[in-house]
């Protein structure tokens, strides 16, 4: 695989991410992904833009922190 294939499978992949958050937010449903500024979590986003931190183990969910929303720049379903 070259560098340009390969580039494009990323971003093919990363719009893949971007249209599955749309369809969820348009669902109604919250939205779960990573972000490296918060490694202790996964970030659930609400529809309304509302974001919690939070930790998933054995089924369980705990909440870690509240957050702001994302900002416009940032991309979901990271």
């Amino acid at each position: 695989m070259t560098d340009k294939d390969l580039r494009h499978l990323e971003e093919a992949i990363r719009r893949t991410g971007e249209v599955a958050a749309e369809l969820g937010r348009a669902a109604g449903k919250p939205i779960f992904y990573t972000d490296p500024a918060h490694p202790e979590g996964i970030i659930k986003e609400y529809p309304d833009g509302s974001r919690d931190l939070i930790d998933r183990k054995l089924g369980e969910e705990r909440l870690l922190a509240q957050l702001g929303p994302r900002l416009p720049n940032h991309a979901a379903a990271e």
